[in-house]
């Protein structure tokens, strides 16, 4: 069997990092801009959209703006479950964080006053256990690498995350991690996952706790990748959305 690999990920990806992600096999979708969010954002995946499997939530004024972009999409995402809000996405926090949550081990870790009601819907719809928590930016300050571990430098996520019963790495914050005009940007920003894959926007060698960060990652089984190894920091680009399409998939 074979199929298609894609990396879904912001417009300003660099070039060597975008390279490496194709000589790893991956077809590129760069992310257009939404105009009504901050520029740090307004590219980023996980500010973009929400995705649990073959569902993905987002903004239907950005959609439809982007006609190329869904197509692309539904290209890059085997029978494409495609749900658009109209609730007000602007540069302002919380409403630059509507799509930003993560759903693992059947569980929703999401800001319930500020996350989309589509995806509360869509939890209730797929028997998603709500949980509720402080950061409204659930996707971007954590790296879920599986339903069983994640990485974060932030203390709110640890513990509710700990208390849910997922192994955390706690990291440190570190301006190792970019994410401009911002002091430092997150690890799960700057990250994304595809099999036993974890692949770094930048250089994981220059965060502080990359040895830490490695070693837990070896110790599941994961290999890692820094997708531009002669980078000075990692990049806080909204993640990378891996996906797969086998010839199988209609």
């Amino acid at each position: 069997m074979s199929g298609s690999l894609f990396a879904i990920v912001d417009e300003r990806i660099s070039a060597s990092c975008e390279k490496k992600l194709c000589e790893e096999g991956f077809e590129i979708i760069k992310l257009p801009r939404d105009e009504r969010l901050g520029s740090a954002v307004c590219s980023h995946a996980d500010t973009l959209f929400f995705r649990d499997k073959n569902t993905l939530i987002a903004s239907k004024k950005y959609i439809e703006a982007h006609k190329d972009l869904e197509n692309a999409l539904r290209r890059a995402i085997p029978i494409l479950d495609l749900r658009l809000s109209g609730e007000n996405v602007s540069c302002e926090y919380p409403s630059d964080a509507v799509f930003n949550a993560k759903a693992v081990n059947n569980k929703l870790f999401a800001k319930a006053d500020s996350v989309s009601t589509l995806i509360l819907d869509y939890a209730k719809e797929t028997g998603l256990k709500a949980v509720n928590v402080k950061q409204g930016y659930v996707a971007c300050s954590t790296l879920f690498v599986d339903t069983g571990f994640a990485i974060t430098a932030d203390e709110g996520m640890t513990r509710v995350l700990s208390f849910e019963g997922i192994d955390v790495l706690k990291i440190r914050d570190s301006e190792k991690i970019k994410l401009p005009p911002y002091k430092n940007g997150f690890i799960g920003g700057a990250a994304g996952v595809f099999g036993n894959t974890v692949y770094f926007i930048g250089n994981l060698d220059s965060h502080p706790d990359c040895e830490k960060i490695k070693l837990n990652l070896s110790e599941r089984g994961y290999r890692t990748v820094s997708l531009d190894a002669k980078a000075d920091s990692l990049f806080d680009l909204g993640g990378i959305i891996f996906t797969e399409r086998t010839d199988t998939d209609c």
